[in-house]
């Protein structure tokens, strides 16, 4: 039995391409099994400042993005520029879904935010052995943690530069108690 394609898979369009190539995961996938496969999936709206994942929480459900944008953070100050962002397209929770663990970081809506949910037992069942799809999912994984690396290293970059920034604050007070006492004992050029 073959399923009509959803209307709001119809719509989809992001910078990857249209319909169900605009999804990272689906990319380059038969069309007609993947929508077989996800026609029965719920699709979540998540509000903005929603948090949609957080480390300890037990989850088995990919997300994918369907339009909106979330960031994904270590930790839980939330400051925008520590956000790892999740575009259209994209998916969360694999890593949860693939090895049972919870959660490892804050998945927030930063803005509304569209969702396709696919339960890790359907995802598993269904999709798992469609080719391409696994091969997707570790690509997307490895995408990932990329950027997560670079969102690190350039963090540590500024908490460098602040410390140095830091130490030449402490050290100029002393250098200036030094020009006090040279300028009371010496005179100052003009």
């Amino acid at each position: 039995m073959t399923r009509t394609t959803p209307d709001w898979l119809l719509e989809l369009r992001n910078a990857r391409g249209t319909g169900i190539d605009a999804i990272a995961l689906f990319r380059g996938a038969e069309s007609s099994v993947i929508v077989e496969a996800i026609t029965d999936c719920e699709i979540r709206i998540l509000p903005v400042g929603a948090t949609l994942l957080q480390p300890g929480q037990s989850n088995d459900t990919i997300y994918v993005l369907l339009s909106g944008q979330l960031a994904a953070y270590l930790d839980d100050a939330r400051r925008p520029e520590a956000g790892i962002p999740i575009q259209p397209g994209e998916s969360v929770g694999e890593m949860s879904a693939i090895d049972g663990k919870p959660a490892s970081a804050f998945v927030v809506a930063v803005t509304e935010s569209r969702l396709l949910l696919l339960p890790g037992k359907l995802f598993w069942s269904r999709l798992g052995n469609v080719p391409g799809v696994t091969r997707n999912l570790l690509a997307s994984l490895s995408e990932r943690m990329r950027r997560g690396n670079e969102a690190m290293l350039e963090s540590q970059r500024k908490q460098l530069a602040l410390e140095h920034v830091r130490r030449e604050l402490q050290i100029a007070p002393v250098t200036n108690q030094y020009d006090s006492v040279a300028g009371s004992s010496f005179p100052r050029a003009p």
